[in-house]
């Protein structure tokens, strides 16, 4: 069982936060500790969760949370309806004391997520202050903070030392590791993607305009696009990503992604071009 927030933009100031924080508790705390649905743990979890200020929290299991993925987008649901979902598909609790641990370890990232809801923190300056905590500590608590900040996150995401984030709008799928001293911008991570060092993803290839010589290019209009890495994509070392990652593709080291490639093949260079595919079907069945 694991908590997953889905903030949907969510920025309350003054007052409006006290009437939020009031009502969110009462909510949740009527709704998941007096309905007796589940196990103690997980309500009191629930509680917990509630009065750490995170709003939108859900309680799901992990075949609810992939069809969440799957859509692209998180819709809000009602204390009632999370109930009758849990109650209808109650999750396992062979994780309960790793993640109860785990929990314990990244409470202080909670303070963090308190600064950024009322706005006294961005979230690349959480995000890249996070980065410089080594270790198996630093990846507990960027795994914390980007479960419940990024727009949707799956199970097990590893972010090593020095990586970073820029966008919360960015999501991640099950299993995906992303190596040290990453650039990840407004992307969207399939499951099972592996990220090298030194990997940085662009949003888009026309963040800036070069049309006019007239005018400094930093001062003309670019295009911000959202970048695609699909699932079961290995991209090496010091590649930059400025274009969709077809699934089960493999990237080689330093290259240039400009544009999209079929999947299931190995693409490399600068500009990356079409190198093989991946494996025949001699290879598949052997």
């Amino acid at each position: 069982m694991r908590l997953y927030f889905y903030p949907k933009h969510f920025r309350p100031t003054g007052w409006g936060w006290i009437k939020f924080l009031a009502r969110e508790c009462r909510l949740q705390l009527h709704g998941l500790m007096k309905s007796g649905t589940g196990p103690l743990h997980r309500r009191l979890l629930a509680a917990a969760a509630a009065f750490c200020c995170l709003p939108d929290v859900a309680l799901r299991s992990g075949r609810a949370r992939s069809r969440l993925l799957k859509r692209g987008n998180v819709a809000s649901t009602s204390v009632h309806e999370e109930a009758n979902a849990l109650s209808s598909n109650p999750p396992t609790n062979g994780g309960l004391l790793t993640d109860t641990i785990e929990f314990v370890i990244g409470s202080p990232v909670f303070f963090f997520l308190l600064a950024y809801r009322v706005g006294l923190l961005s979230f690349r300056t959480v995000s890249e202050s996070l980065a410089l905590i080594p270790g198996k500590l630093g990846v507990i608590w960027r795994r914390t903070w980007y479960c419940r900040t990024l727009h949707a996150c799956g199970d097990r995401l590893v972010v090593e030392w020095m990586s970073v984030f820029k966008s919360p709008t960015a999501s991640a799928g099950d299993r995906v590791y992303v190596g040290p001293f990453c650039w990840v911008s407004r992307t969207h991570l399939g499951d099972d993607v592996m990220l090298a060092g030194r990997v940085t993803i662009l949003s888009g290839n026309a963040q800036h305009g070069t049309a006019r010589i007239d005018l400094p290019m930093r001062q003309q209009p670019g295009r911000m696009a959202d970048v695609r890495i699909g699932c079961d994509v290995w991209v090496g070392d010091s590649a930059v990503i400025m274009a969709d990652v077809a699934d089960g593709t493999v990237v080689g080291a330093g290259s240039v992604v400009t544009g999209k490639f079929e999947g299931y093949a190995v693409i490399a260079g600068n500009a990356a071009r079409f190198i093989k595919p991946r494996g025949s079907r001699q290879e598949t069945a052997a």
